[in-house]
């Protein structure tokens, strides 16, 4: 059968299916190179679980008009570098999508809960922001747990 090249291997290192041992031992290792080059996903939701927990206290810090329109231009910059930075991306983990869904639904619930609650109720408390910062980073958080686990 006629050798063809993998992408991201070279015309020298063709995989063929002359030899099944040999296209098992070539699919374990492109397998396990998948995987690593999917790993990006967990420091994207560790920056984005960071990101989270200093826009939390920042909007606590600064409540005031102009406060909030600089917190949230940061966080648009945020927004854009990280995910300008993902679009390159080419791989990803098992159950991403799923993975992504649920983070981004948690994370949007206690986000959304940390500030209703923070402007009506804890205006101008500390403790609150950083409480909320902390529950709304522990979703990305948790997904990057799970990412790592399935990216090794």
């Amino acid at each position: 059968m006629e050798p063809f090249a993998v992408p991201g291997t070279s015309q020298s290192d063709p995989v063929t299916t002359d030899d099944p041992a040999e296209a098992l031992r070539r699919a374990a290792e492109l397998s396990a190179r998948a995987r690593r080059s999917s790993h990006w996903y967990v420091t994207y939701l560790l920056a984005f679980a960071g990101g989270s927990f200093a826009i939390s206290v920042l909007t606590g810090t600064f409540p005031s008009p102009a406060g909030v329109a600089v917190t949230a231009g940061l966080w648009v910059v945020f927004l854009a570098v990280t995910t300008g930075w993902i679009s390159r991306k080419q791989t990803s983990i098992r159950g991403m999508t799923r993975l992504h869904l649920t983070v981004m639904g948690g994370w949007t619930v206690a986000w959304l809960a940390t500030v209703l609650l923070g402007t009506a109720h804890f205006r101008g408390d500390l403790w609150w922001w950083v409480l909320g910062g902390a529950v709304v980073a522990a979703c990305p958080g948790t997904g990057a747990l799970v990412a790592h686990r399935r990216s090794r």
